[in-house]
């Protein structure tokens, strides 16, 4: 199973802390685990012969209804074994190892989602923290700066149409803190009902992220790593199996009975109790049986199919995820390395000039909006990073990150900046 997958990382992180109780308390898991169970157990007598039958007759009993009416009245006795055709146990057999199979396939695929929508929604909660941070930071120094431009404007230095601008702004940092409270607390409710349970107390949130640097080639998914991939071949398995048992059930099978009979009007002639044994011939519908030979092999083709275009798919979402990843991490690095410090210096150099009043409010202004969102986009390209990171694991069914090296960069979190990491998964089993 994906449980090893999932939880092959023995570190402390956030996300492995939430994904391990999510593997454990998931209602979910536990029904599918419960049908694999169930299953299982099914194909233990999938292959075994029908039972026999046994049957009570009366016969040759007269309209009276008086046993002692007619001496050829007696009580019948009979057990009957059907004879499945050659083959038909092996077969059944198979078929209810390939159900358990698949079920245990669609387990895997389960445990696999259902960890990377954990890492997906934990950064996500991790972006919106951080945003906040960044909009109180920004909003305490607009509130300073609308401090400023009042005791300029009290003196005549500034219009008050500066000041509205500066209102307006701090209105709307202030409402935007809103928003993310309200999305915090949508996030943590998703987290709460991926994991089965109410989240951890002691669930610490990272004040910064590093941005991941994308790997140089990301592993080709096959049905080792994808349970999904995995699931539709057993299907296609399973319905030529089933195109199979159709063919020889359709052969003539027979079966085998025994009677004892036992006379009830012995007092009134003579004569002796007597055994029966025979022979029984079905007689099946050959017309049927093609029928259904011919829908079992065109689900076995629809399975192929559907395999072919997930892998296309798969294919497709690797690169698109990849093309992500790649411009998030050059956009994080770039903004952390030159365009941010740009603009930290622009700021304090026009709040310098503003004070010895060479600058205008409004260039000022414009200088702390820039800066604003040019960290919102440093973040969340950083989280994007991640984010790309449990898509490319929900796809591939590994991580995307072999051994914390990609692209021959050590992609470990600095001891200044802690990031949690999504686990590393191993092939499932």
């Amino acid at each position: 199973m994906l449980t090893f997958l999932l939880i092959a990382l023995a570190s402390a992180a956030p996300p492995e802390i939430l994904v391990e109780t999510a593997l454990q308390d998931s209602p979910s898991l536990a029904a599918l685990r419960a049908r694999v169970r169930t299953l299982d157990h099914r194909a233990d007598v999938a292959g075994v012969w029908p039972s026999p039958t046994l049957g009570l007759e009366v016969s040759n009993l007269p309209m009276s209804l008086d046993p002692a009416a007619h001496p050829m009245t007696g009580l019948q006795l009979r057990v009957q074994q059907p004879l499945p055709p050659r083959g038909w146990s092996a077969i059944q057999h198979e078929i209810g190892v390939l159900a358990t199979e698949h079920a245990a396939q669609a387990l895997a695929e389960a445990e696999l989602q259902l960890c990377a929508g954990i890492h997906r929604t934990w950064w996500q909660l991790v972006r919106s923290h951080l945003l906040e941070a960044t909009t109180v930071e920004h909003l305490d120094r607009t509130r300073e700066l609308l401090a400023a431009a009042r005791a300029r404007y009290e003196v005549g230095g500034l219009g008050q149409h500066a000041i509205l601008h500066l209102e307006v702004l701090r209105d709307r940092l202030s409402d935007e803190l809103g928003d993310h409270q309200r999305e915090q607390r949508e996030l943590r409710a998703a987290l709460t009902a991926a994991i089965g349970g109410p989240l951890p107390e002691d669930l610490p949130v990272p004040t910064a992220v590093e941005p991941l640097p994308p790997p140089a080639s990301p592993a080709p998914a096959d049905t080792d790593s994808r349970p999904a991939l995995s699931a539709l071949q057993t299907r296609q398995r399973e319905a030529a199996m089933q195109a199979t048992r159709t063919r020889v059930s359709a052969r003539i099978s027979s079966g085998v009975y025994a009677g004892y009979r036992l006379r009830l009007a012995s007092d009134t002639a003579d004569g002796a109790d007597l055994v029966s044994v025979g022979a029984t011939m079905s007689l099946p519908s050959q017309r049927r049986a093609d029928r259904e030979q011919a829908a079992w092999l065109s689900e076995a083709q629809a399975a192929a199919a559907e395999q072919e275009a997930l892998t296309l798919q798969i294919v497709a979402d690797v690169e698109r995820s990849l093309a992500r990843w790649i411009r998030a991490h050059d956009k994080a690095t770039r903004y952390r390395t030159d365009v941010i410090p740009g603009a930290e210096a622009t700021l304090q150099t026009t709040l310098a000039e503003f004070s010895l009043g060479r600058a205008d409010l409004s260039v000022l202004y414009e200088a702390e909006v820039a800066l604003l969102e040019l960290e919102r986009a440093r973040i969340r390209a950083a989280v994007e990073t991640h984010l790309q990171r449990a898509g490319m694991l929900s796809v591939l069914g590994v991580d995307p990150v072999i051994d914390g090296v990609v692209s021959g960069v050590d992609a470990a979190p600095s001891p200044e900046s802690p990031s949690p990491t999504p686990a590393t998964p191993a092939r499932p089993r």
